[in-house]
């Protein structure tokens, strides 16, 4: 399989460092450790009065209150960077190609809840995860799906609250969609900020007849509908550092509900389709996910929160 993008970004300039917090705990409740399985809650998807910013250009947090961004920490000491998207107070949606890396899962996960700076601000530790099974044993692309809990749950604000979850397929062919991240810019490099634009969906068949150019095929491709959503940038395109984030299409009433999650591109230009994992296709799996925590896979925890702060540039 050709390689994802967003889990060969590396940031050799980067290097975190630890702050006592304090005021930072304000953000953040306590958890239980009880995986909170409610998704949809009243909330969901809505978003506050800020305005519309394309083009890839900065944007207020309250604008996408549900992004995340992960940092994962290998024992080999390989490190990836992805989003993701707040769920439930203490789950995050993403990408399984995230959580892997050549056969190795992470020993640590950071989550960054909505900071506009790259890796910079509160993160709180992920204590267990979840992937798709058939991705972790054949790395099947149409199953790049994955779950996260919080060590914390997540106190929901006006910068920090989920996104609504598909309850039936949503026909996205031609409908302009959202997406943002942290990913590589024109410059070459990751942005410093969170940045946000507009894509449009593509028809399944014309998806279909792109897949068919890779040179491993997505399986099930066929099905209708399919099992992925081809999009092509309209102000914007997702690049290497954006896999895992949320691809959301807002309703009349404004509000956001995410039909895929970013998977896979192999240019990051406007002229050719990036894929995404279709949400709806996966929601029984997440639900069933949701209902037993007690199979998820283990992850190393530090206890409280974290204020992290890039290092400087030498």
């Amino acid at each position: 399989m050709a390689s994802l993008c967003g889990d060969k970004v590396t940031h050799t300039h980067l290097r975190l460092r630890m702050i006592p917090l304090g005021i930072f705990a304000v953000a953040l409740s306590v958890s239980a450790n009880q995986l909170d399985p409610q998704f949809n809650q009243i909330g969901c998807g809505k978003l506050e009065s800020t305005g519309r910013v394309y083009k890839g250009e900065p944007i207020s947090r309250k604008r996408i209150p549900w992004i995340v961004q992960l940092k994962t920490q290998y024992k080999s000491g390989y490190r990836s960077y992805c989003s993701g998207s707040i769920i439930t107070r203490n789950v995050i949606l993403t990408a399984s190609h995230c959580l892997t890396h050549k056969g190795a899962f992470p020993e640590k996960v950071f989550v960054f809840p909505n900071n506009t700076a790259n890796l910079h601000g509160i993160a709180v530790t992920a204590d267990k995860m979840q992937l798709h099974r058939r991705f972790v044993k054949n790395a099947e692309l149409v199953y790049d799906v994955a779950l996260l809990k919080l060590s914390q749950d997540i106190r929901f604000t006006t910068i920090m609250k989920p996104v609504c979850l598909p309850t039936s397929d949503i026909d996205v062919d031609g409908e302009t969609l959202q997406v943002a991240g942290w990913g590589v810019t024109e410059s070459g490099h990751s942005s410093e900020v969170l940045r946000h634009g507009r894509v449009k969906g593509m028809d399944d068949d014309e998806c279909d007849i792109w897949l068919l150019q890779l040179k491993n095929p997505v399986t099930q491709r066929l099905m209708k509908p399919g099992p992925v959503i081809c999009v092509k940038g309209l102000s914007a395109v997702t690049c290497k550092g954006d896999s895992g984030g949320p691809l959301t299409l807002e309703n009349d009433h404004g509000r956001s509900t995410q039909v895929g999650i970013h998977s896979y591109g192999t240019h990051c230009s406007f002229k050719h389709p990036t894929i995404f994992t279709r949400v709806a296709f996966h929601m029984q799996w997440i639900k069933e996910q949701l209902g037993q925590p007690r199979k998820w896979r283990r992850l190393e925890s530090d206890p409280g929160l974290h204020a992290i702060a890039p290092a400087k540039r030498t």
